[in-house]
């Protein structure tokens, strides 16, 4: 019955090297699909140390495929889902499959998930799981130390015919404590490449597990425990800029052993430049931006020809803009033109000598 969860909390499963903080501006929004890899024998033995400028490597993954998953996310509204009656407060909700969905509420401060629905058990039977409480999943801004300790429960009554025919009904309930801790930063290498920003995040839940039976047998039917579990658990996630979920996240079994690896499909963002950069103080807002984004110059640039160029996470050129620029200036590009996702700038002079550089982030 453990699984009614693994999907709630799987899907969460949530640069030179500097401490960064992560606001909502870098989650999933409305529109995103996130394709991600997961490793189901993963031969990795530890999540690496806590602390501060770290290097973490993870890129031993299982040689058989069949043991590496595909996992599609899509960030869909609440109304377009066929459970949104039953979580009025949610705001957003993931589906990796448009089967099973997550009911989330996020706002500039927490991001928590309030249960999820449908096909939980893959059994063919509908499932609405609702969480009381809410499990936290962020507070903004997270950083580096950044900590929280939540409670959440979970108590459902399904039916039992569909594990064994000689189960009328099946009750499930969770209570579990949750303890947060961003425990490190520094530099990440997974399987598509290396991260160089990143928060690492340990969360250990503490959950005790409770399952009763009803059959379909005696008169009247009693309900009876069938098995209680007591268990913590252990999970890591590696969070960065505009990544939308976790980079890599390492979750581990009641064993303590590694039990899944999973690893973002979205490369590192990373445009190579000129040797001969300035690093100039330019800063590129509104973020994320939508229609128009502003650039806005320090005080060091010299009055002259320059190029703001955009380009994808491949860094494939997609839009250039020349103006005539002087220190302390803003100016305005239009992005209507760019699909919602993350991309990387770079202003530079008339030689192509690169003056400043950044991540923009555009959503509709």
């Amino acid at each position: 019955m453990k699984k009614l969860l693994l999907f709630s909390l799987s899907i969460f499963s949530f640069s030179a090297f500097a401490q960064i903080s992560i606001d909502l501006s870098d989650i999933a929004a409305i529109g995103d699909v996130i394709n991600r890899k997961a490793d189901t024998l993963t031969p990795i033995t530890g999540p690496g140390p806590a602390g501060a400028n770290q290097t973490w490597t993870m890129t031993t993954i299982s040689s058989n495929t069949a043991y590496i998953l595909n996992e599609n996310t899509s960030v869909v509204t609440v109304a377009s889902t066929p459970y949104a009656a039953q979580f009025p407060s949610s705001n957003i909700s993931m589906t990796n499959d448009n089967a099973s969905y997550v009911y989330i509420n996020q706002n500039s401060t927490t991001m928590t998930t309030q249960g999820g629905a449908g096909d939980l058990l893959m059994l063919g039977n509908t499932i609405v799981a609702p969480l009381n409480p809410d499990l936290k999943l962020h507070n903004f801004p997270r950083t580096y130390n950044s900590n929280f300790t939540d409670n959440y429960a979970v108590d459902i009554t399904i039916n039992g015919s569909v594990i064994s025919p000689l189960v009328s009904q099946v009750r499930y309930k969770r209570v579990a404590t949750v303890t947060d801790v961003t425990d490190g930063w520094g530099s990440l290498t997974t399987p598509v490449g290396t991260y160089n920003d990143v928060l690492r995040v340990k969360r250990a839940d503490h959950a005790k597990d409770t399952i009763w039976i009803l059959p379909t047998i005696g008169f009247p039917p009693a309900w009876s425990v069938f098995s209680t579990k007591d268990d913590t658990s252990f999970s890591y996630q590696w969070l960065g800029k505009q990544m939308k979920l976790a980079v890599a996240e390492l979750n581990y079994d009641s064993l303590d052993q590694p039990k899944t690896f999973k690893w973002t499909l979205t490369p590192p963002l990373s445009v190579s430049v000129n040797e001969q950069t300035a690093n100039m103080s330019a800063e590129v807002f509104p973020v994320p931006a939508s229609e128009t984004v502003s650039l806005r110059l320090g005080n060091e640039f010299e009055a002259g020809e320059y190029f703001f160029t955009v380009y994808d996470v491949a860094g494939k050129m997609l839009m250039q803009e020349k103006v005539y620029a002087t220190a302390n200036s803003t100016y305005n590009f239009s992005v209507q033109n760019l699909p919602q996702g993350i991309y990387a700038w770079q202003f530079m002079d008339r030689n192509n000598l690169h003056k400043a550089a950044g991540k923009l982030s555009v959503v509709r």
